[in-house]
C-alpha cells in the first residue's frame, strides 16, 4: 500500500512537471492573446517634440514694457510636453512652465533673447527668438479746453521719436467728463 502511494505521488509529480514544461515552452501565451514586449529594444524609438512657432505680442516692445509670448509645439509620439522658458534682457512674470509666458523687458536692454525648450519623456526641441526693443517713443500732446462746455475744443497731437512706423496700432483717447460729445476727428499727416 505504501509502495502504491509513493508510485501515485511520483506519477502526479511527473504529470505536473510535464504540464509546467509545456506551459514554459509556449511562453505562457494563449491563442489570440498578445503579450507585451519585455525588452526596451522592441519599443519604438522616441521622436523629439517639434516647435512650430513662437509669437510675441505686442510687436512694438519698448525697454521696461511687458509682452506675452506663445509657443505652438507638438509631439509626434503624442507624449505630454513640458515647457521651459529662459530669458536674457528681461524677466519672466508668469507661465515659465507652460505654452504662454508673460514677461517684462529690462529698462536698460537693447534686445531680449527668449530660449524655449520643449521636452517629452526622453528628448527635447529648442528654439531661440531675439527681439530688438524699440528705441523710439510715442508721445501724445494734448490741449485741454479752459472749460468743458458745448463747442469747446479738445485737441490731441501724436508725435513719435525714433520710430519709422506705427502700423497696426490702435489708439484710444479718454476724457473724463461723461457729457463730452465727439464732433469730429481729423487725422493730419497720416
Amino acid at each position: 500500500m505504501i509502495k502504491r502511494l509513493v508510485n501515485m505521488k511520483l506519477a502526479f509529480m511527473a504529470v505536473a512537471l510535464i504540464a509546467v514544461m509545456a506551459v514554459a515552452a509556449c511562453g505562457g501565451s494563449q491563442p489570440g492573446r498578445v503579450t507585451s514586449p519585455t525588452s526596451s529594444s522592441s519599443r519604438p524609438e522616441n521622436r523629439k517634440p517639434v516647435i512650430q512657432e513662437i509669437t510675441t505680442s505686442p510687436t512694438f516692445i519698448a525697454p521696461g514694457s511687458e509682452a506675452t509670448s506663445r509657443a505652438l509645439a507638438s509631439d509626434p509620439d503624442f507624449d505630454s510636453l513640458v515647457y521651459d522658458w529662459k530669458m536674457e534682457g528681461g524677466v519672466i512674470l508668469e507661465g515659465s512652465n507652460g505654452p504662454i509666458v508673460r514677461w517684462r523687458a529690462s529698462g536698460e536692454a537693447v534686445k531680449v533673447t527668449i530660449t524655449l525648450q520643449v521636452k517629452d519623456r526622453e528628448a527635447f526641441a529648442e528654439s531661440i527668438q531675439e527681439i530688438e526693443l524699440a528705441k523710439g517713443r510715442l508721445l501724445l500732446e494734448t490741449t485741454l479746453p479752459a472749460k468743458a462746455e458745448k463747442g469747446a475744443e479738445y485737441t490731441a497731437h501724436m508725435r513719435t521719436l525714433g520710430l519709422e512706423d506705427i502700423g497696426g496700432g490702435a489708439f484710444q483717447f479718454l476724457y473724463p467728463p461723461a457729457q463730452l460729445v465727439l464732433d469730429r476727428v481729423v487725422l493730419e499727416g497720416l
